[in-house]
């Protein structure tokens, strides 16, 4: 979605081609002084047509090009200049935008692009001077947007562009400054966009004066009637009376970008990340950084202000919740009297006071050092009662109610769901996962160590909905192996797990909102028992 004249620090994705077509009309762009008692519009009517084409690649760059068609040129004579006539191809023009900086919340992107010409407009009309330069043009530019509110784009560049000096009545220009500047709003949920866009540029040799620095305005407004397909009408005055600039100009343009392609690549396997899963699911693809977020849906918690984010039911439908561990002491039975005399069990937990380490404090069966025959009160000494305590032998902190006595990462609910309170992370469009996102994997490790009685966990990768639906669900199946090979590398059974990449078929949130697409670009553990038959959620595939 560049602008009508101004581009964007944008990419559609990996392999995902743009097509779009751009019919313009200028009144008046060249007008001479000076050659007599009046002035001379030796450009009166100025009508083109630019057809374009481009193609994402590794999530960050766009190559692009675009060849321009004079369809009229109409001007009055100036004497010792040839005359202005008919139409006829254009330069040729070629380029490519490095998508340098993404900010995690998407709200700041910055690129640099690069534009060449070729002068396919002299090769193919000779004389006809006015369609194109004399010979190749290079303009190296960086392109920065500001998205303070969702919908709204503000968007600023500024470049220099290398030519040769081109003579013209009364004048010769060469090197330029360039600048553009572009805000846009879209509303109605992305259906339309008001847009105004303002552009210059100025002779390096003489910088600021008015005849050597164009510039050009437009107001308009664009249409998305579906994903991908762009209508767009602007028009708008010239500004001052710089060479080139028109007193009017309107815009018509077309653009189509087809949701195909968007390939997972090692920029892009995991940015379906931001994507970010892709991204960072940059599970992005999109062209934004991926991360895997956690739910806050299981939890009740909304935002990154929640200490810790469930991403897990407490039961899974159709499956029985599982007993509760025998908390109570539990006394000999009647009719043992001769044994009780023989091996006394004073505390009534049914292990006697020859092995009993506490011989009046019953045990409770926490499952923590149950032999000992001594209730635990602190068994990890983290200051959080084993009874309270989510992680009774991991230590960590009494900071939240949903996870009191866990580490602040991740640890495991007593309610048979895992909670983790930071996002694990990609490296930007691949599988592999950032050093930052170690410490609370190794936590998942400690948890199903300390936890024998957790038969299976299924670990699913999901994205937000940026991209092309199949490749989004090779991403997450991406991302979701490869937590899985990073557990079984520190040790965790490898029975005990399984990969499942969702790809965008089960969202927590609004796709339309950078917040919600952020949120929908997760890692999530599912605890499993084999036997239940428990099903798997539609769209999902293994990770083979």
């Amino acid at each position: 979605r560049d602008g009508f004249t101004v581009e964007r620090p944008i990419a559609p994705g990996h392999l995902r081609p743009a097509f779009d077509l751009h019919v313009d009309y200028a009144n008046q762009p060249l007008v001479v002084d000076g050659l007599g008692p009046e002035s001379v519009p030796y450009v009166e009517h100025l009508a083109g047509l630019h057809v374009g084409v481009a193609l994402g690649l590794f999530d960050r760059l766009l190559v692009h090009a675009r060849l321009p068609v004079v369809l009229a040129l109409e001007g009055e004579h100036a004497p010792g200049f040839p005359p202005t006539r008919g139409a006829g191809l254009s330069d040729l023009a070629l380029g490519a935008r490095w998508l340098l900086v993404t900010s995690d919340d998407e709200r700041f992107a910055l690129a640099t692009s690069l534009v060449a010409t070729v002068p396919t407009a002299g090769a193919a009309q000779g004389d006809q001077q006015l369609a194109g330069e004399a010979g190749v043009t290079f303009t190296p530019s960086l392109v920065g947007e500001a998205r303070p509110v969702d919908g709204l784009q503000i968007t600023g560049t500024v470049g220099v562009r290398f030519r040769e000096a081109a003579r013209l009545p009364n004048l010769e220009m060469g090197h330029e400054v360039t600048f553009g500047l572009g805000v846009g709003y879209w509303f109605l949920d992305d259906l339309l966009e008001a847009r105004i866009e303002t552009w210059a540029s100025s002779s390096v040799e003489r910088f600021g004066e008015g005849q050597t620095s164009p510039w050009e305005t437009l107001l308009g407004v664009r249409v998305q009637p579906f994903e991908g397909f762009i209508v767009g009408l602007a028009g708008g005055p010239g500004l001052g009376r710089g060479v080139g600039t028109p007193t009017f100009r309107g815009v018509f343009s077309v653009g189509w970008t087809p949701d195909i392609g968007v390939a997972p690549t090692e920029d892009s396997a995991a940015r379906a990340t931001s994507g970010s899963s892709g991204g960072g699911a940059r599970y992005e693809q999109d062209g934004a950084t991926a991360r895997a977020d956690a739910s806050p849906a299981a939890t009740g918690t909304e935002g990154d202000d929640a200490p810790f984010q469930d991403v897990v039911p407490d039961t899974p439908p159709g499956v029985e919740p599982p007993p509760d561990p025998p908390y109570a002491a539990r006394r000999l039975p009647a009719g043992e009297t001769a044994r009780r005399y023989a091996e006394l069990d004073r505390d009534g937990d049914r292990i006697m006071d020859s092995q009993d380490r506490c011989p009046i404090d019953p045990e409770d069966f926490d499952e923590i050092a149950d032999r000992d025959g001594c209730p635990e009160a602190d068994a990890d000494g983290d200051g959080v009662a084993d009874q309270a305590d989510h992680c009774p032998l991991t230590r960590g902190a009494d900071g939240s109610d949903a996870c009191a006595g866990c580490p602040e990462r991740a640890c495991m609910a007593r309610g048979g769901s895992i909670v983790i309170g930071e996002r694990v992370e990609f490296a930007v469009g691949t599988a592999d996962i950032e050093a930052a996102s170690l410490d609370v994997l190794r936590d998942v490790v400690s948890i199903l160590q300390t936890n024998p009685q957790i038969e299976r966990v299924r670990i699913e990768g999901h994205t937000d909905a940026v991209g092309n639906d199949s490749d989004n669900l090779a991403l997450s199946t991406a991302r979701a192996r490869a937590i899985i090979e990073w557990l079984r590398a520190e040790g965790v059974d490898a029975e005990r797990l399984e990969a499942w990449g969702c790809g965008e078929m089960h969202p927590v949130d609004d796709n339309a909102r950078s917040e919600g697409r952020q949120r929908n670009r997760r890692v999530e553990f599912l605890i499993i028992v084999p036997s239940s038959g428990q099903p798997l959620r539609e769209g999902c595939r293994a990770a083979r």
